[in-house]
């Protein structure tokens, strides 16, 4: 699952929701 508590990690977000489709 994505990290929404990561502001540093919202580009990792977005991955996220493309890599789980």
């Amino acid at each position: 699952m994505f990290r929404a508590s990561d502001p540093h990690n919202y580009l990792d977000v977005e991955i996220h929701f493309e890599v789980v489709g």
